[in-house]
């Protein structure tokens, strides 16, 4: 089981056969090749009222991942962006079901993933919105 709903995001896009490295929150320095992924969560946790009690309210977790590759080739032959990679990243998270969850998932989804050149870096970053509906974490 994974500790948590970002550690299963992660081995869903590194199993899904894109070949692309996944890390928590921030790469850093263990970044080894022109296309990387970072997964961070905690942007935000809404409770989703489903009955009087609220014993059964759901949950709704805001996820960010974020797909960094080249934008530019620096010289004949080395990487650039890949037009297709952020569509194909798509279809790989939106309405997953997610392995190993720490808990009961419903849904996933994308909510959006806008496109952003770094000219300074020569990178582009995609920058995706995902949606988690969940049952609340057992105590």
């Amino acid at each position: 089981m994974a500790a948590s709903l970002g550690g299963s995001l992660k081995q869903l896009i590194e199993a899904s056969g894109l070949g692309l490295p996944v890390y928590r929150d921030d790469a850093g320095a263990a970044v080894t090749g022109p296309v990387w992924v970072t997964v961070t969560e905690g942007f935000s946790t809404n409770t989703v009222a489903l009955g009087d009690a609220g014993d059964a309210d759901a949950i709704t977790d805001l996820l960010q991942v974020d797909l960094w590759q080249p934008w530019r080739a620096k010289a004949p032959g080395d990487p650039a962006e890949d037009y297709t990679l952020a569509d194909r990243l798509y279809g790989v998270i939106h309405g997953a079901t997610l392995p190993n969850p720490p808990m009961l998932v419903r849904s996933c989804t994308v909510d959006s993933y806008p496109r952003f050149v770094e000219r300074d870096s020569n990178l582009v970053h995609h920058a995706f919105t995902v949606r988690i509906a969940r049952e609340r974490a057992s105590a």
